[in-house]
């Protein structure tokens, strides 16, 4: 084997192992066939790598379910988080005097506004125009706090979970199929509701409440509004185990991204916050590396979580094959239709079965002939 021919097969061995048994030969044929280098197909091999391992850990009916299913409950919450923003400064707007009311921001309207299309689009089967209000949905959560991120690029690492859900809910929305609204609807749409009006309450019963989490000053405030956080995250979370176990699985695999933004801000860019609180003179911005990794840490923790998805399916798969019917599980020498089954000797559709010998399905699958039956 020549040196060239093993760093393609070392490429090649990226690939599932499914893909590299059909295909290993004829593409060793084809790439040692071509004089160039090796380097001038590696980008091209890895992306396929990658193509290939996505789509044999997606597929199947129960993603694109799952991503119906993330697109409406996405859509939902993300309007929810718009909503309370602007709940927050309406209730500002209401009690405070007018020289103190905050300038109307039309960012919170245009948060709100193409998650409210999606959610709409997406119950009505509206395919394109829910793919269209995402795309914008994503554009407007991104430009939002864009806007401040040269004087405070800390602004945009706090909100970046909200731009990874946004992101997740418009690639949801390019491969999910309309079906029926899914089990637990209500109890997200109940999430939503206490989520977009939690400013507007807390903000009336603390008038000074600014809508963040902290413990400094009023802790009764910081207690009420972790209450109705939480009861927010408790609703939004019945409402996913309600779901299908197999679209349960994916849809929470799919929360995985959102959550990785948290550890990965907390301790990733740790040093970067400190440094930008300590020194508001002299601001970092976000290098190359830094970008990278708000990007490929979260696709490799959804990637990651639904790998061991389908390797959990997969597992259970293989125990019902040879489960608790016999060494053969459902169809073998002990199961249902087998030679030891729990109908006599034959199972199920075997020579022993409740028909006897003259059975409906004898033991070579055909009927059997009434000549069989005892004699009288």
């Amino acid at each position: 084997m020549s040196s060239k021919e093993n760093r393609y097969r070392l490429l090649l061995e990226l690939y599932p192992a499914d893909f590299r048994r059909e295909y290993t030969d004829e593409m060793i044929g084809v790439l040692m066939a071509d004089p160039s280098p090796v380097r001038k197909h590696a980008a091209s091999l890895l992306a396929g790598a990658v193509t290939a391992r996505l789509r044999s850990t997606l597929e199947g009916p129960e993603w694109r379910r799952a991503a119906f299913t993330v697109q409406l409950f996405g859509a939902i919450l993300l309007c929810a988080v718009a909503l309370r923003r602007f709940a927050m400064v309406g209730a500002v707007a209401l009690f405070e005097p007018a020289y103190n009311r905050p300038p109307f921001a039309p960012f919170d309207v245009a948060r709100a506004v193409p998650w409210a299309m999606v959610v709409v689009a997406t119950l009505a089967g509206w395919r394109g125009l829910s793919v269209t209000a995402a795309l914008a949905g994503v554009i407007a959560e991104i430009a939002a706090p864009s806007r401040f991120y040269a004087d405070s690029p800390v602004m945009l690492l706090n909100v970046f979970w909200i731009v990874m859900g946004a992101i997740v809910v418009l690639i949801a929305s390019t491969v999910s199929v309309h079906g029926p609204r899914p089990r637990g609807s209500l109890f997200v749409v109940a999430a939503g509701v206490v989520l977009a009006t939690n400013g507007f309450s807390t903000r009336i019963a603390y008038p000074d409440y600014l809508g963040t989490l902290s413990l400094d000053g009023n802790q009764s405030r910081f207690a009420f509004t972790l209450f109705l956080l939480l009861t927010t995250g408790g609703l939004a979370l019945v409402g996913v185990f309600r779901l299908d176990p197999a679209v349960r699985r994916r849809v929470i695999a799919c929360t995985v991204p959102v959550a990785a933004v948290f550890p990965l801000v907390s301790y990733g860019f740790g040093g970067f916050l400190e440094f930008n609180s300590r020194h508001p003179d002299d601001i970092q911005l976000l290098g190359p590396v830094q970008w990278a990794a708000l990007i490929v840490v979260p696709a490799a923790a959804f990637w990651t979580a639904a790998g061991l998805n389908q390797r959990l399916e997969r597992s259970r798969a293989m125990t019902v094959v040879g489960g608790p019917a016999g060494s053969g599980g459902l169809v073998g020498s002990g199961g249902l239709v087998g030679s030891g089954g729990p109908a006599g000797s034959g199972g199920l559709a075997a020579s022993g079965g409740p028909a006897e010998n003259g059975g409906s399905i004898g033991g070579s699958g055909a009927t059997v002939p009434g000549d069989s039956r005892p004699e009288t």
